[in-house]
């Protein structure tokens, strides 16, 4: 699973960019919000990124922050609504403001958006209504006990839709007894542990 890719901006436009990660080149489609947030060509940097995969054909979508990506794929996980639909959405909205159409059941401002009607609006608020809870952070708190590997545990996790809170304690758990566990490994632990709650799926905005 690709979460995320490290390398130097080689070109963007407002739908896609590629960056180049140890001389392969990724082309990723993107949002405006991310668009609006992204070095210079040539710089280096992190986008965060979530892998579709289709019968005969792999798609690469990038997220400038964590929160855009975790409201891409529950989008993406309401019928009718496909990863193009998805970045569309991301692209005329921010999240704090399609959050806040979903829980106040604003039919008619969803309907109003690209590719949704008021059949979806409707489907929208009622699978994920619930599934909205507002934090202020979503990262691990920065200190010397979390490595990089460690924070890429997590934010694979966080796509899968875990709590943070839960995951920073699980992590901690098993950071605390080794230290240099891998990434890999504290995944498949963490996974051992943690159980899907849909009605505790967070967002964070």
């Amino acid at each position: 699973m690709i979460v995320q890719i490290t390398g130097i901006l080689k070109y963007k436009n407002i739908n896609e960019i590629v960056i180049d990660a140890n001389g392969i080149g990724y082309s990723c489609n993107i949002s405006t919000t991310t668009y609006n947030k992204l070095p210079d060509v040539d710089e280096k940097f992190t986008i965060l990124t979530y892998l579709h995969i289709m019968e005969n054909k792999h798609a690469l979508y990038g997220f400038i922050d964590q929160s855009e990506r975790q409201l891409f794929t529950l989008l993406i996980s309401v019928s009718g609504i496909g990863p193009k639909i998805a970045i569309q959405l991301l692209s005329k909205t921010d999240n704090q403001k399609m959050s806040q159409m979903i829980i106040n059941g604003d039919v008619k401002m969803l309907s109003s958006l690209p590719g949704i009607g008021p059949k979806t609006a409707k489907r929208l608020i009622i699978e994920l209504k619930d599934k909205f809870t507002f934090v202020t952070d979503d990262s691990i708190p920065e200190d010397n006990t979390y490595s990089k590997s460690h924070q890429d545990a997590y934010n694979a996790l966080i796509t899968l839709g875990y709590k943070s809170i839960d995951i920073q304690e699980k992590i901690q758990n098993y950071v605390v007894s080794n230290p240099e566990i891998t990434t890999e490994e504290l995944i498949k632990f963490c996974l051992k542990d943690l159980k899907w709650k849909k009605q505790h799926y967070t967002i964070h905005i």
